[in-house]
């Protein structure tokens, strides 16, 4: 999951670039689309946000599952040892 989130982290960065490169150059030319593409980078960038801090959430809910079954796990071999 962590290389996954790396991955994303890093497209997002591109696009984010990509999408701010692309307004500005239709800002300098007076294309009609610029303000239209400006909005299209302050969602996208608040998307793409929301998914990685999710990503995160649950990367943190499985981590915390994962750590009460073993805690588990560890209490039933020592109930069943003695």
């Amino acid at each position: 999951m962590e290389v996954l989130r790396r991955v994303l982290a890093w497209i997002t960065i591109i696009v984010i670039v990509g999408l701010v490169i692309a307004t500005f150059v239709l800002g300098i030319n007076g294309s009609p689309y610029t303000f239209g593409l400006f909005g299209v980078t302050m969602g996208i960038t608040i998307l793409l946000w929301v998914l990685l801090w999710f990503m995160k959430v649950l990367e943190n809910k499985n981590n915390k599952n994962m750590e009460e079954e073993l805690k588990g796990n560890q209490k039933e071999k020592r109930d069943s040892e003695s």
